[in-house]
């Protein structure tokens, strides 16, 4: 959503050309092209070509995104098609920022030695004892410190380095400096807005993110294993899982109250209906769009902090904070029972959705840096 949403931005003041990591063929299609305002070539990753064990000083997550296919075009647009300005979007593509010769800004969704610092942090006692869990917290610890390496060789290679929120650019600034690190948000899709005839009723809670995603399939697997079984005995709430890719761990599938919808076209249908937003992370980063999504959309959100990180949300305001298994169980019954609550917390959502977080505003702020760095 981010990638699309600067892609569109940028387009509305510059010709752009856009080069990823996926299917040739995929790209091809006019559906991937049409609403992106840029033309569009893919490549194929080769991955890390082996399998990668706890050793190497470059971050694995890097080498999934290798692709010499894509290192080549980019030599060849440098000798070909003089660039103002190259964007690199996540910092696994700024290994390919020595293949352009031109300015170029680097957009942050997450600060990935940060997230893999957090992970160890999160666990249960219990975990802590699994060897699997074990094994998992050293190979994050590896990787964040594999990170934090590869974070201070980015130093001065980017004219401006976009961040989510005011957290992660206290986490950069002293690495890249005070003025070349912003604050630039998500943006939502003008056409999430709350209806008028918006209802105060809650019926359903909604699980919604990519199912492929391992801080979303933990989440999951908390909310279906400590969470549920209570809200089931104690309301007639059904639960609704919406997201891309294959899950990672089994779902209750054969639960009659529970509705598995995978892929939607369009999300807009679901968080206008009569439900909730639950946000059970423990393990995360950047920001969470979905949540932006729901409080433009009117839809109440139940959270943990780490879920509602980097958006300036004020618990009891815009949304309802929820740590614990027991806290997340608490707050959804008092939704489901209290539709002034739900009224209140919707009209604040909107509210700060249409101030702070539409993409027409946040492209006036990308334009202006953009400009700045290439002009410099």
């Amino acid at each position: 959503v981010r990638a699309c949403g600067m892609v569109r931005c940028l387009s509305r003041f510059a010709s752009v050309h856009l080069l990823a990591i996926g299917d040739p063929d995929a790209a091809r299609r006019p559906e991937v092209r049409e609403g992106l305002g840029a033309s569009i070539e893919a490549f194929p990753a080769i991955g890390p070509g082996r399998r990668l064990g706890l050793a190497g000083r470059r971050p694995h997550g890097l080498w999934h995104y290798r692709s010499p296919g894509l290192a080549t075009a980019l030599g060849t647009r440098r000798v070909e098609t003089p660039t103002d300005l190259a964007f690199f979007e996540e910092a696994v593509m700024a290994q390919y920022a020595g293949f352009v010769g031109c300015p170029a800004v680097l957009d942050r969704q997450k600060i990935e030695w940060a997230y893999h610092a957090s992970v160890r942090r999160f666990l249960t006692p219990a975990e802590r004892l699994s060897p699997q869990a074990w094994l998992r917290a050293v190979r994050s610890r590896l990787e964040a410190s594999r990170f934090r390496r590869f974070e201070q060789e980015l130093r001065g290679r980017f004219g401006a380095v976009f961040v989510l929120g005011e957290g992660d650019r206290r986490l950069l600034a002293p690495i890249h400096g005070e003025e070349v690190v912003h604050v630039v948000a998500n943006g939502v899709d003008a056409r999430i807005r709350m209806s008028a005839s918006r209802t105060r009723e809650v019926r359903f809670v909604l699980l919604y993110g990519s199912l492929d995603y391992p801080p979303n399939a933990e989440a999951q697997e908390l909310y279906f294993r400590r969470v549920w079984p209570a809200l089931r005995a104690a309301s007639s709430l059904d639960t609704v899982v919406v997201g891309h890719g294959r899950p990672l761990r089994p779902l209750p599938t054969r639960d009659p109250r529970v509705q598995f919808r995978g892929f939607v076209p369009e999300v807009l249908p679901v968080l206008s209906g009569p439900g909730l937003l639950l946000v059970p992370l423990r393990v995360g980063g950047g920001i969470r769009n979905k949540i932006l999504e729901a409080l433009g959309a009117g839809m109440p959100v139940v959270s943990t902090g780490v879920g509602a990180e980097n958006l300036g949300l004020v618990d009891g305001r815009h949304y309802l904070q929820a740590e614990s298994p027991a806290q997340m169980i608490e707050a959804v019954l008092r939704l489901a029972r209290d539709p002034a609550l739900v009224a209140s917390l919707a009209r604040a959502g909107s509210r700060l959705v249409e101030e702070s977080f539409r993409w027409e505003r946040i492209g006036q702020q990308i334009e202006s840096v953009c400009r700045g760095v290439a002009e410099g």
